[in-house]
This record gives structure tokens, C-alpha cells and sequence, in this order.
């Protein structure tokens, strides 16, 4: 089993006392750092930003940076909150330079990361301007897409909402902290990391322009459609053709402006189970793309504001056929181990997307924060997460949806709730036959899957079958506290995504949750 360990012992004890960083507003700057981008691709972003100003545009460049599970010792002390990133897919941001008449929000800084002075990963949208972005997209993988948020909002989240008040009534404080809060020190603004339509994925690519990896392609985001045209223009004047364009419409449910009452803005690509990882990782590093940030200086410009989102609809194969098979899975696994079953040591996962309503546009309209939510996968998980002392053992089933047809790959993810921190992955390909060892015991054991999870997998070979992942001290701290309420817990979350043929995540409604079963070890 390839195994993807994220070593974070050395910066837990740093992150909370690390301080937020201060900055002043600054211009975009001259210096800007450089990828390792193709000549042609430097030249066609040299041409346009040439052309532009001629035209009498605005022009800023920006750069690209990875966020990987190492960034959370500067996302945390900020914001409290790493994301339940996926430590197996970095993802991608763009950081851009701000306007000299931008406000720049001082507890956002350096947040993903050390960043060039003038450069962030949020920023706010002027009215008539674009965001292009250009280059080289990754190798042949499961799933690309590029998508933005609005984050942050000077506004107050709606108590009165049902969705705050169902989870105020039904689940610890915790769980209602994690969906309605502030920005640490900055109260008067709410944490609304929440989409805001439609994703430019590899399907949409593919579908317009008949390819998407390892292809160039453009993607326009804006909330202008009149700066939207110009820049298609412009391309087209390069010789791009349209078909390799993508527009993001920033909508009319957002925020524009640069002052300091004016939404912010974050873009990030994400980039999943490469075909070759070797291929990745050399995409990786050089990250081959441009970022432009562009205004016209026309004063007389009139901005077209795009009007609200609407969503694509999401269809599914149904999986609750297979609850029945699914629970005698659960029996078997207790059987095998000699111990007997108890409903208090299963805990069966919960479809977060139906459960909150973690729909962006939604959780906008509330000031919810939907943790960088995505119409392009399903999101399965267990609020509040597990202990996992020495002596426990934690079993996870679950149905695989690239074998019932739902999902084009799978994620099962390992996370730290305290720092919603991701710290480990298991794919679809590592996951596919692991409960093959139970086919005398129960039907459609090719759909479904088990994994364990143990401080230590040594010796539990003939129960495990080798399904078995170390939960390190470097992944969640091992528990001193005998009460257990300061103790880091471990969280499992199971992403499916793009049901095939569709461009979308499969309907939510239809995906059969997984479980997490609670074992003694018996050694």
C-alpha cells in the first residue's frame, strides 16, 4: 500500500503561539516570483499584458504557491482551521498582487504560508475587474478543477436561521463553533468559506475544448461580463480559440469593492490521484501557470454585473440497496476479531452535505461557513471525530463508489478535528478489494470496502489482512489528559467524486454512509 504520511510533530507545539501577521495595504510590486513556466506560455501572458495596457488596462502578475499540510502552522494560529484539507492533493493558489486602493485585511496575511510582500491568496474583487489565469494544466489524473469563494464578510452569522438553531439543538458546542464563527480578533467579520456556483472541472474542460490535461487552457474570473468580452477579445487577437477559454462568473449574491466592507475572495486549483505521481510531482514544482490581475483605468467603464448561481443538478446510482450487505460486513468484522457487537461501538457516518445543507450559495444566505464546500464531490463524516488511546482500534467500512458506478474516484481521509487538519489518505485503488477476505460471509463484497486504523498495525496481520494504517504521534497526538477533553481526535471523511457522465459530484442523498467500528486490541 503506497502510504502518504504527513509529518506535523514538530509543528503543533509551534501554532498556537505564533502570531498573526500585519500589514499595511500595499501596491502590486514590480518583483514578482516566478514559476517555472513553458516559453510559449511566458510569451503568450507577455503578449497579452502588453496589449492590455496599450488598451488601457491595469495589468498585476501574480504567482503560484502549493498549500500542503506543513502550511497549517500559519493557517491555524490565524483562523483556527486548516480545512480538512487533502494532504494527499496540495492544492493550488494563486496569489495575486493587491490594487493600491485595496484594503488589505490584516488577519489574512501570510495565512496560507509565507508570501512575497504585496501578495496574498485572498483578495477583494473591484467592480470591472478580471483575474486571468493561464497555462499548463496537470498530467493525465482522477480530477482537476478550478474554483473560488468568497471567505470572509463584514456581517453577522443569522441566529435565528434554522440550520444554526437544528445544530445548536442536536450537536455539541463544537459543531456549531465549526459552521458559525468570526475571524479570530476581527469579530465584526464572519468565516463564510463557501462556493459560489459551478466548477471549471476536468469534464467541463474536456467537454468544451476536448481535453484537459497537460493542455493549455484560460480561465476568466469576474464579476464583470463586460470585462469577461474584452479579455476573450483579447485572447482571440493571440489567436486563442474560444473553445479553451472558461469564464467564472463572480455572482450578484457577493460583495464587490475594495474597501474595507467588501467580501474576500480566495481561488484554488485541486489536482487528485495522478496517473503517475512522478508526472505530478515534477507538475508540482514547476507549477507552469500565470496569473493576471487586470482593470480597465477608463473611468467612464460600465460594469455588468452576472446575476445569481445556479446550480447543476446532481443524479446518483442508489446505494441503500446495499445496507444489508454493508451491516453484515460490520457483524463479520466483529466475528472475526472474537468480540462481540454492541450498536455503541458503531457510529454510522453522517452525509454532510444533507445534514448542514453545505451548499455554498446556502450557507451564504446565513453567514455559514461551508469549509470550501464543492458540488463536485459527496461529503461523508462523523461530527466531533474518535479518541484513539492505546488499546483502541478503529475499523472503517464503507461502499466504494468507483464500483457501483457513482464516483469517478474515491478519498478516504484521516483528519485531526482539533486543528481540521487533513493528515492522511487512502484512494479508491488502495481500497478496492480490501473486504474480498468476507465473500463466503455476505454479497457484493467488490463494492464494498474495511480499513483499520491502529496506534500500531504489528502483529494484527491475520485480522487486518494488511488493511491497516498507524496512526502516528506526528498524525494525532497521543491523548495524556484522563478526562479526554483536551485530547486531539481523529476524524474520517469519504469523498466521491464526479459521477461518471455527468460533470457533478453524485447526488448525495443516494451515496449509502460508511461506519466506524470501535475494537479492542487484542494483543
Amino acid at each position: 500500500m503506497k502510504a502518504r504520511l504527513i509529518c506535523l510533530l514538530c509543528l503543533l507545539s509551534m501554532m498556537a503561539a505564533l502570531p498573526l501577521w500585519k500589514v499595511s495595504p500595499a501596491a502590486a510590486v514590480t518583483s514578482v516570483p516566478q514559476n517555472n513556466v513553458p516559453v510559449r506560455v511566458e510569451n503568450i501572458a507577455s503578449r497579452l499584458t502588453n496589449e492590455l495596457t496599450k488598451a488601457g488596462f491595469e495589468v498585476g502578475r501574480g504567482y503560484f504557491k502549493l498549500y500542503t499540510p506543513l502550511e497549517c502552522q500559519y493557517t491555524y494560529p490565524a483562523l483556527h482551521s486548516c480545512f480538512y484539507n487533502n494532504p494527499a492533493a496540495p492544492y493550488v493558489l494563486p496569489l495575486v498582487p493587491y490594487w493600491s486602493n485595496e484594503w488589505v485585511e490584516p488577519a489574512l496575511q501570510n495565512m496560507w504560508g509565507p508570501t512575497e510582500p504585496g501578495y496574498n491568496g485572498t483578495h477583494r474583487f473591484d467592480e470591472s475587474e478580471a483575474i486571468l489565469i493561464l497555462g499548463l494544466l496537470p498530467p493525465k489524473g482522477a480530477y482537476f478543477g478550478e474554483q473560488s469563494w468568497i471567505f470572509t464578510r463584514q456581517d453577522a452569522y443569522d441566529t435565528s436561521s434554522y440550520m444554526y438553531n437544528y445544530i445548536k439543538t442536536n450537536y455539541p458546542p463544537g459543531v456549531l463553533d465549526a459552521f458559525f464563527h468570526t475571524v479570530p480578533n476581527h469579530d465584526e467579520r464572519i468565516i463564510t468559506f463557501d462556493s459560489l456556483g459551478n466548477i471549471a472541472n476536468n469534464v467541463v474542460i474536456e467537454q468544451q475544448s476536448g481535453a484537459a490535461f497537460n493542455q493549455l487552457r484560460y480561465f476568466i474570473i469576474t464579476p464583470d461580463q463586460t470585462m469577461d468580452s474584452k479579455l476573450r477579445a483579447a485572447l482571440g487577437k493571440l489567436s486563442i480559440q474560444a473553445k479553451d477559454i472558461f469564464t467564472e462568473p463572480i455572482p450578484s449574491t457577493v460583495r464587490i469593492g475594495l474597501n474595507e466592507e467588501a467580501d474576500d475572495f480566495i481561488t484554488i486549483l485541486r489536482y487528485a490521484e495522478p496517473k503517475h505521481e512522478w508526472q505530478a510531482e515534477k507538475w508540482r514544482s514547476d507549477l507552469p501557470l500565470i496569473v493576471l490581475r487586470i482593470r480597465p483605468t477608463n473611468p467612464d467603464w460600465e460594469a455588468v454585473r452576472y446575476g445569481p448561481p445556479v446550480l447543476e443538478a446532481r443524479t446518483a446510482i442508489d446505494e441503500f440497496p446495499l445496507q444489508p450487505d454493508l451491516d453484515n460486513l460490520v457483524k463479520a468484522v466483529f466475528e472475526r476479531w472474537s468480540q462481540p457487537y454492541a450498536a455503541g461501538k458503531v457510529w454510522t457516518h453522517v452525509d454532510l452535505q444533507t445534514e448542514f445543507d453545505l451548499v455554498g450559495p446556502h450557507c451564504l444566505q446565513i453567514g455559514m461557513d461551508c469549509i470550501a464546500d464543492s458540488q463536485d464531490t459527496t461529503y461523508q463524516g462523523f461530527p466531533g471525530g474518535f479518541l484513539i488511546p492505546a488499546g483502541r482500534i478503529l475499523g472503517y467500512v464503507g461502499v466504494l463508489g468507483t464500483e457501483t458506478g457513482n464516483a469517478t474516484y474515491v478519498g478516504l481521509g484521516v483528519n485531526d478535528v482539533n486543528l481540521k487538519l487533513g493528515v492522511f489518505n487512502l484512494s479508491d485503488y488502495e481500497l478496492k478489494g480490501s473486504a474480498a477476505g468476507f465473500a463466503n460471509q455476505l454479497n457484493n463484497t467488490d463494492k464494498l470496502y474495511l480499513h483499520y486504523f491502529a496506534r500500531s498495525c504489528a502483529g494484527l496481520e491475520p485480522l487486518t489482512g494488511g488493511a491497516c494504517t498507524e496512526i502516528t504521534p506526528q498524525m494525532i497526538p497521543i491523548c495524556t489528559d484522563p478526562t479526554g477533553l483536551t485530547c486531539h481526535r481523529i476524524a474520517f471523511s469519504e469523498r466521491d467524486y464526479i459521477f461518471p457522465g455527468t460533470r457533478r459530484a453524485p447526488n448525495s442523498a443516494l451515496i449509502l454512509p460508511g461506519k466506524v467500528i470501535i475494537l479492542q486490541d487484542p494483543r
